[in-house]
């Protein structure tokens, strides 16, 4: 028989709290209102001190954070040398080590995640000696960890938990085509609840007869706001009333893109909406800023134009607390969705809603950011195939943009249901059901 306990979930992650990585911090801003819960949450995964380049603040206890510290050298050359000044002489030296253990691993048929994998079990096992886990969890992507998690469960006779922040499989704009299905069909018989970071993610998997409909949840990210409920301290500011705020017609608007833009989220669409707006009063009111990793071609078709160059800065990556000081500072939010992931959710949609800055979203039609933006009026939804839609919500954020502020307001419990208080409510009532079933 257990002793007097609260329920413990422990959640096997690539990118667990104390990183920069999108899973950690997920959860870095619901744990102030999950401490209170009849849920304690434990976490494992690579150590963010190691592989991680930045560090964020966490409240997690650190007895609760299973890390394991088997991550290659290879990685951890990479992450040391890219917290350094480039073009520095560490900054070569590290560069060089890095490079010298990527051949030796080469060499030696050494794989990075067979070796962590090996040392999130002996942690784990360690941890569930002490600590009695009710539930183990693993989030895909990676899907080894997914796979690790639910070995771990079957090894220790405690229910696992699947969750999926993306699909395993390949996407188009229309289609999913699992990976590993057999495997995929195998895990999920196993566990006893499915958690999918997009509605659309959820029935995807349930049409392939992937996973039961019943036992299937979806969910979305969040945005940091505090709790008069709990004494714990929230990781951001509250952004106040004073977030929100009406423009001038002749005053500029500020639209701003947080995080990377990789190639699968191709900017030239947008920059041919701008070149649309060239010689109109609508371009010299924009000033854009892109803050993080912009792939090189983004770039280049911006600087080709001297016009739209103009009015594009940009940045390295930031902390998470300093891009919420600049989301506060921004008149409009950018969200960039690539055309083939239909199905995605992004993060930095959620993460910025406290800050009731307008939206401009461009991504493929039939997204579930869609259906959010349109029923909440806090901003356009653009397609991501045509200049023409891009350069209309452009022109109507521009001359209605007191429209889109008073939404917020308007639409304030509508906006609230993605706060970190009402999203961690519902991961509660999620576990609860999960282990009534």
């Amino acid at each position: 028989m257990k002793s007097n306990k609260p329920k413990r979930i422990l959640i096997l992650m690539a990118q667990p709290p104390g990183g920069t990585g999108v899973q950690g911090l997920r959860y870095t801003k619901l744990l102030p209102y999950i401490q209170n819960s009849a849920w304690e949450f434990h976490f494992a995964g690579p150590d963010p001190s190691l592989s991680s380049v930045l560090c964020e603040p966490t409240i997690c206890p650190s007895n609760h954070c299973h890390y394991s510290k088997a991550v290659s050298a290879s990685i951890r050359y990479s992450v040391i040398k890219n917290r350094i000044a480039k073009n520095s002489v560490k900054y070569f030296y590290y560069a060089a080590l890095q490079l010298v253990s990527k051949i030796w691993e080469r060499l030696t048929a050494h794989q990075p995640s067979a070796q962590m994998r090996r040392d999130i079990i002996k942690t784990v096992l360690q941890a569930e000696q002490e600590w009695d886990f009710d539930l183990i969890a693993g989030k895909s992507p990676e899907f080894y960890i997914l796979e690790t998690a639910a070995e771990i469960a079957k090894q220790v006779n405690k229910p696992f938990l699947a969750i999926f922040d993306d699909p395993h499989g390949h996407r188009d704009d229309q289609n999913f085509y699992p990976h590993d299905l057999d495997k995929q069909i195998k895990l999920l018989n196993q566990s006893i609840g499915v958690i999918f970071m997009s509605p659309m993610t959820r029935e995807r998997y349930i049409s392939l007869d992937i996973v039961d409909a019943s036992k299937s949840y979806s969910m979305s990210d969040s945005y940091p706001a505090p709790d008069p409920d709990t004494s714990s301290v929230t990781p951001y500011a509250d952004p106040g009333p004073q977030a929100t705020g009406f423009k001038p017609k002749d005053s500029s608007i500020h639209l701003v893109h947080l995080g990377n833009l990789p190639e699968w989220r191709p900017l030239n669409t947008f920059v041919n909406a701008l070149n649309q707006l060239i010689g109109t009063d609508k371009l010299t009111q924009l000033r854009l800023s892109f803050y993080g990793y912009v792939y090189g071609g983004a770039k280049e078709l911006i600087k080709s134009n001297p016009e739209i160059a103009s009015r594009c800065e940009f940045h390295p990556a930031v902390s998470h607390q300093k891009s919420h000081d600049i989301a506060q500072a921004s008149d409009l939010l950018f969200v960039m969705i690539g055309r083939r992931h239909r199905d995605n959710q992004p993060s930095k949609f959620f993460a910025y809603l406290g800050h009731q800055k307008p939206v401009l979203v461009v991504g493929p039609l039939g997204n579930p950011i869609q259906k959010i933006v349109e029923d909440l009026g806090i901003g356009i939804y653009a397609d991501v195939d045509h200049p023409d839609s891009i350069e209309a919500a452009l022109r109507h954020l521009i001359d209605n943009y007191d429209q889109y502020v008073k939404a917020f307001t308007i639409n304030q419990a509508g906006v609230e249901a993605y706060s970190a208080k009402n999203v961690a409510r519902r991961w509660i009532q999620i576990l609860d059901q999960v282990m009534i079933k």
